[in-house]
């Protein structure tokens, strides 16, 4: 089991437009120890609430009205902050069809999780985004994770990291 008090350091922000869902969310990381929230209804308030607090990983709804998950994580990546910018989001959706999982990739979302959740699910991911970080990518039309998940040898790379990046180091400094 994952040491409690670890997780009691970490900034969750959960947003979903379903209270049950942002209940259940925030319960299950409670379990695992996780002490520190903010929940909002859609991306838009997200936003607001990041004016004056600080998320370090980010649990979001695709389905949302105004701002969904997708747009959501665009103006993430695209924002000129870069507590921002490399902020860790796990994609929750009820739809697990590749394009949705593709069109999530390619806006930079860093895991994708299909509904129903459990607490090994969302752990799962969680544990992937603190043990496996991957770089971000920084190519003409995309800013984020890199999208491959098996680094292979290559002739050449086409695309470039972003300077200096280490992804997650608030993070992980925390939970190290």
């Amino acid at each position: 089991m994952e040491q409690r008090s670890n997780w009691a350091k970490v900034n969750f922000m959960i947003i979903d437009d379903n209270a049950f869902m942002r209940t259940t969310l925030r319960r299950l990381l409670e379990y695992f120890g996780a002490q520190r929230f903010q929940e909002a209804p859609d991306g838009a308030e997200a936003f607001k609430i990041m004016q004056s607090w600080s998320p370090d990983i980010v649990l979001i709804d695709w389905e949302m009205s105004p701002l969904n998950g997708i747009e959501f994580t665009k103006m993430v990546r695209n924002s000129h902050r870069d507590s921002e910018r490399f902020l860790p989001i796990i994609l929750i959706s009820g739809h697990s069809e590749q394009w949705r999982i593709a069109q999530a990739r390619d806006a930079g979302v860093t895991e994708y999780l299909a509904k129903p959740v459990s607490a090994k699910s969302v752990m799962s991911r969680i544990r992937t985004i603190v043990e496996k970080p991957r770089p971000f990518i920084k190519a003409a039309d995309y800013f984020g994770p890199d999208r491959r998940r098996r680094m292979r040898g290559y002739e050449f790379e086409r695309r470039s990291y972003a300077p200096n990046e280490v992804p997650y180091k608030r993070y992980l400094s925390q939970i190290g």
